[in-house]
């Protein structure tokens, strides 16, 4: 993630980016030429981007912001066993961390190569580069020859620099999922057959006293339902930028809209696509719409997601089809389990909890709970957070991030039915996450914490 929200996709250099690479170097400044290059010469920029594609002792990766080639890394093995590293930005993306992000990748594919030291050459002139290096953690060494300095950096994150990475990353969620925290603006997307599910949203948003604005398509009448509600054609014909584009319809279905709400610039988009029973997840749609959403540039909650509850006050989202909706509080609940996540959202509403956020993750192809941990991280809203969790991509980051949350919030786990989580229970309980059995726990339990929470925050 950019420092500003916008997904970015780091991946190996191929011959065909030849020519995206060329576009890149002709179109940044001069300047940027002449700190990269020493030199403002197109023509030396043009020969390096020929030589790195070819060289197979260089790596080379590229960054991607909405399938645009923006930023280029490489890393070349030297002589001595170490290796250079360099980077270009385009003028219009530097500042939001691409440089960082091709760092850090490049030190891990060098050190999976059996290289342990890093070294790039800077212009003492270019502070934001120095500053991106410096910013690692990982400067072992450096030296100042004629206007050029010279960085060594470890390829090994050490604690410091996972420490770095960490709170860079969290605060890029939650720029990234922003718009689950206090959406402004709603387009609610019907399936030929599922406008009664969407009615259902409607009626919740209007229950919980949504202001802002919700565009509806596929649902005739959609303002009989709720005030202010605007029918338009088709996602495209929408107007704005949404904040949330809900999407109520068989997955297979999907990855054309989710395509669309990248055009129109929306940054969450939600498949509540009907669980598990939607047959579209067992032949490969899952994988095809986590593609399409880093294509477009969009964050996925889904599919399989049975919706979201989200925000407070006049921005307070409830596009969830189930019977029960608590009013806003202070826990944040996420659960890749439809089932899991509807029975603790009725029992959460059943005890009188109040719920920040709730994000059923369905498939959780894009936005895991590790990413809403991260996103919650420093939310003030979020008292205690609560995760069900049946897939782990990174247990080292997951723990890192437990640890990270239980901190200052109290953070409960429930496992769900995969083998890959049980090992894991241990190491969180010990980063100070709380283990639950089931459900009931889990809710109780949130409960318990977010009254002891409320009692210790009142003035005696």
């Amino acid at each position: 993630m950019l420092s500003d929200g916008r997904r970015a996709v780091v991946r190996p250099a191929v011959a065909a980016d030849a020519a995206a690479l060329d576009d890149l170097h002709e179109r940044v400044g001069e300047d940027a030429l002449r700190r990269r290059f020493f030199s403002p010469s197109r023509h030396a920029a043009h020969v390096y981007v020929a030589r790195a594609l070819a060289d197979p002792a260089t790596e080379a990766l590229v960054g991607c912001v909405r399938g645009r080639v923006v930023s280029l890394g490489t890393c070349a093995l030297l002589p001595d066993g170490r290796a250079e590293v360099a980077f270009l930005v385009d003028d219009e993306h530097c500042g939001l961390g691409l440089g960082t992000l091709l760092l850090e990748q490049l030190a891990r594919h060098a050190r999976e190569r059996g290289v342990a030291r890093l070294v790039a050459e800077v212009l003492a002139d270019n502070a934001p580069m120095l500053r991106v290096l410096a910013d690692t953690a990982r400067v072992v060494g450096r030296a100042v020859t004629d206007g050029v300095v010279t960085v060594e950096l470890t390829t090994e994150a050490g604690p410091a620099a996972e420490v770095r990475t960490d709170a860079r990353e969290c605060r890029a969620e939650a720029c990234s999922l922003r718009a689950l925290r206090q959406p402004a603006s709603v387009v609610l997307v019907a399936g030929p057959e599922e406008s009664r599910v969407v009615v259902r949203h409607l009626e919740a948003l209007a229950a919980t006293g949504f202001a802002g604005s919700v565009q509806v398509v596929g649902v005739p009448g959609a303002a009989r339902y709720l005030r202010g509600a605007v029918e338009v054609p088709s996602l495209m014909e929408s107007s704005g930028r949404p904040d949330l584009v809900v999407v109520v319809a068989p997955a297979s279905r999907c990855v054309e809209v989710v395509h669309d709400a990248g055009k129109i610039g929306a940054q969450v988009v939600v498949v509540a696509s009907g669980g598990a029973a939607d047959p579209g997840l067992r032949h490969g749609t899952a994988e095809r719409l986590g593609e399409a959403a880093r294509e477009a540039g969009v964050r996925l909650v889904g599919p399989g997601s049975l919706g979201v509850v989200v925000g407070a006050g006049e921005r307070r989202v409830a596009a969830h089809a189930g019977a029960s909706v608590p009013g806003a509080g202070g826990l944040g609940l996420a659960a890749e389990s439809a089932v899991v996540g509807n029975l603790a959202l009725g029992l959460a509403a059943r005890d009188g909890l109040g719920v920040a956020s709730f994000v059923s993750l369905g498939a959780a192809v894009d936005v895991t709970a590790e990413d809403l941990l991260a996103a919650w991280s420093d939310d003030p809203d979020i008292r205690v957070a609560a995760i069900q969790l049946d897939t782990v991509r990174d247990r080292r980051h997951l723990l890192r991030l437990a640890r990270r949350t239980c901190v200052h919030t109290p953070l409960l786990v429930l496992p769900g039915s995969s083998p890959a989580v049980r090992p894991l229970l241990p190491l969180l309980a010990h980063a100070g996450a709380v283990v639950c059995t089931d459900v009931d726990e889990l809710v109780e339990t949130a409960g318990v914490l977010l009254r002891s929470r409320a009692l210790a925050a009142t003035p005696t």
